[in-house]
């Protein structure tokens, strides 16, 4: 079964886990099973591919969580970036950029997936200090996470989910 062919060829540590900001819904079994299958060599594969009933489940499973990070690492649409920057001007009391100013901020903040924009918003709300609007280096360096392992991760459950195909 997937659990005894888990413990058999499973490693030390996890390569393939998703980052605390995506918010999934997914077992720390359910995170070793897919690391397992994301580092196993063909011939383990196919053990495990022999017994196709086992993997049904856990492929519809990571099928299910790559449409969910899909959608999660989707960035924020632009009205509602300008609507946080429109309000974020008013907290700080001073002018939103405007023209080709608020362009470029709209597409620097577009690089953040949404859910790192709404934590980004809220730290730069808490610690912004001064009297003019922040530049978007600083809603980066608000979320301190790497904005692309979400995108890796689901890269790496397509793999795994193309393997139990």
């Amino acid at each position: 079964d997937l659990l005894k062919w888990t413990q058999t060829f499973k490693r030390e540590g996890l390569i393939v886990k998703p980052p605390e900001w995506l918010q999934l819904t997914i077992s720390e079994s359910e995170n070793i099973v897919i690391d397992t299958i994301w580092r196993a060599f063909p011939q383990q594969l196919n053990l495990l591919i022999k017994n196709s009933h086992m993997t049904n489940d856990l492929k519809q499973k990571i099928d299910s969580i790559i449409l969910e990070i899909e959608k999660k690492i989707l960035p924020a649409p632009k009205e509602d970036i300008v609507k946080a920057c429109d309000i974020l001007a008013k907290l700080f009391s001073c002018e939103l950029p405007a023209g080709q100013g608020l362009d470029v901020l709209v597409r620097a903040l577009e690089e953040i997936p949404s859910p790192l924009f709404k934590l980004s918003c809220s730290e730069v709300t808490r610690t912004w200090k001064y009297l003019k609007f922040p530049p978007p280096a600083t809603f980066l360096e608000a979320i301190q996470y790497d904005t692309n392992s979400g995108t890796r991760y689901l890269i790496s459950l397509k793999e795994v989910s193309h393997r139990l195909s």
